[in-house]
């Protein structure tokens, strides 16, 4: 890569707004494009239900909705919160789920809207990836902050070949061990899903 080139990227990063990236990608423009894939792991969201039982869930980054309405329709009696930063996925989610009784909320600068150990479980998926590295431990405190048991991350392995200045994304490559290594009063349990996705759980100590 050129110095030029080089540049270039690091200006994009630190000028990179997420809010208005999601933005513009986000909605209609996103469901369109993404909706028609079959399957995006929500079984494997559903077994972490199953497996902590939990009477409410916040979805962190929860895009149009795709996963709180999975959730929904397998675990109707579960009270369901979905948040982003995005307003134009906060909208196209409450189209998404009108016909469903689920409590949709926009943050901003990474707040969550809500008391401590407010819910039984937080859920992302893709979501920290999406996250600069400057923001990353302020979010991860916040989602601490507001889940009273268990937290459930989906995300994908930092690839080699991938480039966090691609054309049509902005992902950011994170060493996930190392990144939740510091969180040593949380129990920690790591699994991987093929050659390109990872399951972190992590539960508060006191609450096991």
């Amino acid at each position: 890569m050129s110095l030029k080139k080089k540049i270039k990227n690091i200006k994009k990063y630190i000028f990179h707004n997420p809010v208005q990236f999601w933005n513009d990608l986000g909605g209609e423009r996103y469901y369109r494009k993404y909706h028609s894939s079959e399957m995006r792991n929500e079984d494997v969201i559903l077994e972490k239900i199953k497996k902590y039982k939990p009477q409410n869930i916040i979805d962190i980054g929860c895009g149009y909705g795709r996963y709180l309405k999975a959730i929904n329709e397998a675990y109707p009696e579960i009270k369901l919160f979905g948040v982003d930063i995005a307003e134009s996925q906060i909208e196209k989610a409450k189209d998404f789920l009108s016909d469903k009784n689920i409590s949709l909320f926009l943050s901003e600068e990474n707040n969550l809207p809500f008391p401590d150990d407010y819910f039984d479980m937080a859920m992302t998926y893709g979501c920290i990836s999406a996250v600069k590295r400057s923001d990353l431990q302020y979010f991860l405190s916040e989602i601490i902050r507001v889940t009273k048991n268990v937290g459930v991350f989906i995300e994908y392995f930092p690839q080699k070949n991938w480039n966090i200045f691609t054309d049509s994304y902005f992902w950011f490559k994170h060493d996930y061990h190392l990144l939740f290594k510091n969180y040593n009063y949380l129990h920690k349990k790591l699994n991987e899903i093929g050659d390109n996705l990872f399951v972190l759980e992590l539960w508060k100590q006191e609450n096991q």
